[in-house]
């Protein structure tokens, strides 16, 4: 599968089957990287399970869609989960 071509706006969500999603970052004076799920999403070890199902958890519910064709639902859910995509992948990438 090839990368999307599409330019993202700030908090606009590419998805496509297979492929991550992206959150471009508001910009700021300091430089950002777009926050995405690790490729080894939803995957855990034994010793990440409990950081994962928080994270889980969390982007489950955080991520849910409001609307029908909300868009920006994967979005809002890694912005409002992002300590805990961060435990997930500290514990992961150990």
């Amino acid at each position: 599968m090839g990368q999307s071509s599409s330019t993202l706006e700030n908090n606009q969500v590419n998805v496509e089957q297979g492929q991550p999603i992206v959150v471009k970052q508001p910009t700021t004076n300091a430089p950002t990287e777009p926050m995405t799920l690790p490729r080894y999403f939803p995957k855990y070890t034994k010793e990440c399970e409990v950081v994962a199902n928080n994270f889980f958890e969390c982007f489950t519910e955080k991520g849910r869609k409001t609307q029908k064709g909300d868009k920006l639902a994967g979005a809002t859910g890694l912005e409002q989960c992002k300590d805990l995509l961060q435990k997930y992948k500290d514990c992961m990438e150990k």
